[in-house]
């Protein structure tokens, strides 16, 4: 029987040292990423990686772990049995999940059900694995049929959830990925926005629209576009919002925009509304999207 996904909200991403999973639990965050491959490069040794899973624990966090493959953007030199034996050994010690990329070695002897993984945690039966199988595109947007097809293979694979990240370069790339979150089906659950600057407001909407979390870095960020912390913690209150909240669409371009919404989200307060700036240009899509986007208000 499928759990309530364990992640919810913003999902503070562990990069640098374990003094951030404190700073997600000061930031009334309720879940991590360890992204254990940028943790190794920072000097910590794997022992000290379990470590960081039982502190966050320790503190009510959810946990993800994550040792990125060098070709999705991670920095990971091991071989792909170590990823799936390290992977395995975070959720021994206590992380709710891992995350692999479709395609790669690692995520298909993880999923292969045959495969008996290092640990203790057993993987049989109808229970889904407990990895997001992750797809990150760093140059494009797939067409909506190849965004079909890769949906469709990578829910079936029996994953506890989906990822799908590409890149935007428009304003309705943007909004392919809310309208995908949103369409999600009952049988799992689906991740998605849009990197890139074009993708921003993705990233702000996607757990209003229907995902799970959303990623952002305690420090620089860890992919492209990529929102700070304070700034979806403070000033958009990502984690006060719900899928009722409705959405003032400030179209304007530059500082201009950024301060207005800024000051419109200082207004809103604790109310379930939230104002997000886009460019100019976009306001005649966003009109056409309205309902389903529930843009109450432009601005």
């Amino acid at each position: 029987m499928q759990t309530t996904f364990p992640l919810r909200g913003i999902i503070g991403v562990v990069a640098n040292s374990i003094d951030e999973i404190n700073l997600a639990k000061d930031k009334a965050l309720q879940c991590v990423e360890l992204r254990a491959d940028l943790l190794l490069d920072a000097g910590l040794s794997e022992d000290e990686l379990f470590t960081c899973v039982r502190h966050a624990k320790e503190l009510g966090l959810a946990v993800l772990f994550t040792l990125r493959h060098p070709t999705h953007g991670g920095t990971f030199k091991g071989s792909e049995q170590q990823r799936v034996t390290m992977s395995q050994k975070a959720i021994d010690t206590g992380a709710d999940l891992f995350d692999l990329e479709w395609g790669t070695e690692a995520a298909a002897i993880a999923l292969a059900r045959d495969n008996v993984l290092a640990g203790d945690n057993v993987l049989a039966g109808n229970n889904p694995v407990p990895i997001i199988l992750s797809y990150h595109n760093f140059s494009e947007m797939p067409t909506a049929q190849e965004l079909q097809d890769l949906t469709t293979q990578m829910e079936s694979a029996g994953a506890r959830a989906i990822k799908v990240v590409p890149t935007a370069s428009t304003i309705d790339d943007s909004l392919a990925m809310l309208k995908w979150v949103g369409q999600g089906n009952a049988s799992g659950s689906r991740i998605g926005f849009a990197m890139g600057e074009a993708g921003a407001s993705s990233r702000i909407l996607t757990t209003v629209l229907g995902g799970e979390v959303t990623y952002a870095s305690f420090g620089a960020p860890v992919a492209p576009g990529q929102i700070d912390i304070d700034e979806l913690v403070s000033l958009y209150r990502v984690n006060t919002l719900n899928n009722q909240a409705q959405v003032t669409a400030v179209c304007m371009d530059g500082d201009a925009g950024t301060k207005h919404a800024a000051a419109l989200n200082q207004l809103y307060n604790q109310n379930n509304q939230v104002a997000v700036r886009f460019a100019a240009s976009d306001a005649a899509n966003l009109k056409e999207a309205a309902q389903w986007l529930r843009i109450s208000d432009f601005a």
